[in-house]
């Protein structure tokens, strides 16, 4: 009997550690998980204003903090 199928599950991960983002999204991937890399807030929201994802990896605090500082007034702070 085979293995039964993940659901396709769309990953965002941002972390600006490039060595590990490719570490988390390498090991997502070789788990069956479809993933998409950013290094830092900016290009995240540009990603989740064009595409739905179903999970988001960040680093909290610098996520939050740099959307909410780089942008000046921020209509979409994540937490």
């Amino acid at each position: 009997m085979s293995e039964p199928r993940l659901a396709l599950c769309i990953i965002l991960t941002v972390e600006d550690d490039e060595r590990l983002n490719r570490i988390v999204c390498t090991y997502l991937n070789d788990s069956g998980f479809q993933t998409k890399r950013c290094l830092n807030a900016q290009e995240a929201y540009d990603e989740m204003y064009d595409q739905l994802y179903d999970l988001r990896y960040s680093d909290r605090v610098g996520f939050g903090h740099r959307l909410r500082y780089e942008q000046g007034e921020c209509t979409a702070y994540f937490r």
